[in-house]
């Protein structure tokens, strides 16, 4: 089980990882991102980025020409792929899975927290209109340059501001992209802002008591919808039946802030949006019930979040 100390850190700067709502942001340097475990440091290879060096870990097992999957995480709103990664802690089982995995890095805005321009609510506080949507295309495009990339497992994972443009990848980049998991972010408010070429599998997964991105949707630099809506306005642009069925509980969450768990509980409500979906539209929302913005994950948070990117390449054709 990950415990509290590997928690500490992030709940210093708890504010800082928050997409855009709530109080201000600490100032850059209030809290020391923890170092990301060494299954993910970056090891000797062709500089990735530009401007914006992209953290890119290679599996033991990789074989140039042989197709490996690409999974790309994107922190949050004032977070760093190195933060984000300790507390995911996706990398060890993106090793395991023989997955190439991409950590890029957004643009800093003047107050010097990093963030990702997704849709009108978050979070392009200072109205830069940086293309971050072309740029996360432009990495992936790059890491296929110097890496044999399985063009059917092309998956991204987002927390909070990146949660937000993991969805945002999803409407712009169908083409790309097989699956895209959210986690505390939403969607688009608007359908002129999601216009998919082709089905995207997408799991949202969401506490019920998150208080910075509100489960129930919410405004920040403009609204952004709930959970529910959020899925369902994937389902059906995937061609799915709405609503969803409910489907086994997980167990995602140890603690968080304001409420103990008893470790070995499946506190999560699932819903699956299966039915009638066109090939590669399956969609999930995982509720965590009481759950917060930043809860303590369990240990089997990553592999759980894995095993759905695994199960949902994109289809041929």
């Amino acid at each position: 089980m990950r415990g509290s100390a590997r928690l500490l850190p992030l709940l210093v700067s708890a504010t800082v990882l928050a997409a855009c709502s709530g109080p201000p942001a600490a100032p850059a340097g209030t809290a020391t991102p923890p170092a990301a475990p060494a299954s993910v440091a970056t090891p000797t290879g062709p500089a990735i980025g530009g401007d914006r060096p992209v953290r890119m870990a290679v599996p033991p097992g990789y074989h140039p020409g042989r197709p490996a999957p690409l999974l790309i995480m994107l922190h949050g709103f004032g977070g760093s792929p190195d933060q984000d990664e300790n507390y995911l802690a996706l990398g060890p089982v993106a090793e395991a899975e023989g997955m190439l995995y991409a950590r890029p890095e957004g643009r800093r805005d003047r107050r010097g927290q990093h963030f990702w321009n997704a849709f009108a609510a978050c979070c392009d506080r200072d109205g830069t209109g940086v293309d971050d949507s072309a740029y996360l295309r432009g990495i992936v495009e790059e890491v296929r340059r110097h890496y044999t990339v399985d063009p059917g497992r092309i998956f991204v994972v987002g927390f909070s501001n990146g949660g937000f443009m993991a969805h945002r990848m999803a409407c712009d980049h169908a083409d790309l992209v097989a699956a895209v998991v959210s986690i505390a972010g939403a969607g688009p408010l608007t359908a002129a802002d999601c216009r998919p070429a082709r089905p995207v599998a997408v799991l949202q997964v969401h506490g019920d008591a998150d208080t910075s991105v509100r489960y129930e949707g919410g405004e920040m630099g403009g609204g952004y919808p709930g959970a529910v809506r959020t899925v369902e306005d994937w389902a059906r642009r995937n061609g799915c039946a709405v609503p969803g069925q409910p489907g086994p509980a997980r167990d995602l969450v140890v603690t968080d802030e304001s409420t103990p768990r008893r470790p070995d509980v499946a506190e999560t409500r699932t819903l699956a949006y299966a039915a009638g979906c066109r090939p590669g539209g399956h969609v999930e929302l995982w509720t965590v019930a009481g759950g917060s913005h930043l809860p303590v994950l369990s240990a089997g948070f990553a592999r759980q979040v894995v095993d759905f990117l695994r199960a949902h390449p994109r289809p041929p054709g």
